[in-house]
């Protein structure tokens, strides 16, 4: 799956052009107008830290994970503060990385891979259960399925998938019971990962980051647990290229939910230019590495981007709540268009959405996701959606 983190790190390049034109499948489609009616976080009293999820409970509260506070922070409706859940620890109802959010039911269920387990929560914040995972060596928990087994995948080093050494994500299911796991799909790894290498007087530093031109494949998982979706976008070998989002259930069936082809465009130079130019701009910040100078982190980056012909075919994709699929098509300058599929794979609109806003939750009424300020500080924004025509 693309991580959370991952997807952030990529919005920063939001001011970067990565346009895609629209497929013929667009035009003629309905429009949704996204008209911002919520923001959590922008005020002192409700300062949010690092956000790696937001579930959406059926009477419209807003749940918003904070892992570096090891809690889960409840919002209702309108924006107010209802509690905290949670705490830092190792004992039940007790967090140390919480990740991903869904739900079983009416009860919020909480991934917490550093301590292998998943935990429940009920509606009124009590501690429900615990799934320990700690006895099937190797095997990090993503999601809890609706039918009650536990998504998962086998660890993988950065510098492997850098190197090319690891080629796929395993997703798997097993039970607490089970003493294995089954594979659920692989998922693609090309060129996920970039490794950037700087040598400031003999001190190494290696980093890895996010490819922004990848065209592995990306995933995410139904909040109720229903699905998984996985969107796959190999860069395309002719004039015409193809992605195609697939949906697999619980118990290992699988469907393509649909296949649209598209013209790629050409990557052009400055697009690679701006790329190199933001990443530098980061590594050059860090005091340890500034005296290197600019132009020479500029040729480190350089050296370990991915650069293909063309701009990737989509950039994100989200597992509504409804069980709709979101594929985030494109980006270009403050605006980014969003393909909806409904559970059948047909073309239900598409949505412009702010470039900057990383999203985490959808529906067909409603859009939440993270916004951070010119002090990277986040703030939750929920968008209603109404209908605004057909796309030209």
């Amino acid at each position: 799956m693309q991580s959370r983190l991952a997807r952030t790190l990529l919005l920063a390049l939001a001011p970067i052009a990565f346009g895609v034109p629209a497929a013929a499948a667009q035009r003629g489609a309905p429009r949704w107008r996204a008209v911002r009616e919520l923001v959590i976080g922008a005020e002192d009293t409700q300062a949010l830290s690092e956000v790696s999820d937001i579930a959406v409970g059926a009477e419209g509260r807003i749940y918003v994970v904070q892992p570096a506070e090891k809690t889960v922070r409840v919002f209702a409706p309108d924006g107010r503060f209802v509690r905290t859940i949670g705490r830092r620890g190792s004992g039940p109802g007790e967090l140390r990385a919480p990740g991903h959010a869904g739900w079983r039911g009416d009860t919020l269920v909480v991934i917490d891979p550093y301590r292998v387990r998943v935990t429940g929560f009920l509606p009124d914040g009590r501690y429900a259960f615990t799934l320990p995972f700690v006895r099937l060596g190797g095997f990090l928990p993503r999601a809890l399925l609706a039918d009650g087994r536990v998504l998962g995948s086998t660890p993988f080093r950065s510098d492997a998938v850098a190197s090319g050494r690891t080629r796929f994500d395993e997703m798997r299911v097993t039970t607490r019971a089970a003493r294995g796991s089954v594979l659920l799909a692989r998922l693609a790894l090309r060129n996920q990962t970039a490794h950037v290498h700087l040598d400031p007087a003999g001190h190494p530093v290696d980093s890895y980051l996010p490819q922004p031109f990848s065209d592995a494949d990306l995933s995410d998982v139904d909040p109720q647990g229903r699905a998984v979706v996985v969107l796959s976008r190999p860069a395309p070998e002719a004039k015409h290229g193809t992605f195609t989002v697939t949906r697999y259930e619980p118990d290992g069936r699988s469907r393509v939910l649909a296949a649209v082809r598209y013209i790629p465009e050409t990557l052009r130079p400055a697009m690679v230019n701006d790329t190199v130019a933001h990443y530098a701009a980061m590594f050059e910040a860090m005091p340890e590495l500034h005296a290197l100078g600019r132009a020479r982190v500029a040729a480190a980056v350089r050296r370990a981007l991915y650069v293909p012909r063309t701009v990737p075919a989509a950039l994100a994709v989200v597992a509504g709540g409804d069980e709709t699929v979101w594929v985030l098509r494109s980006r270009a300058g403050q605006t980014a268009r969003w393909m909806v599929f409904d559970r059948a794979g047909r073309l239900l609109a598409v949505v412009e959405l702010p470039s900057a806003l990383a999203v985490y939750a959808a529906s067909r009424g409603h859009v939440w996701g993270v916004v951070h300020d010119a002090d990277d500080v986040p703030a939750v924004h929920r968008y209603r959606l109404e209908p605004a025509g057909v796309v030209p």
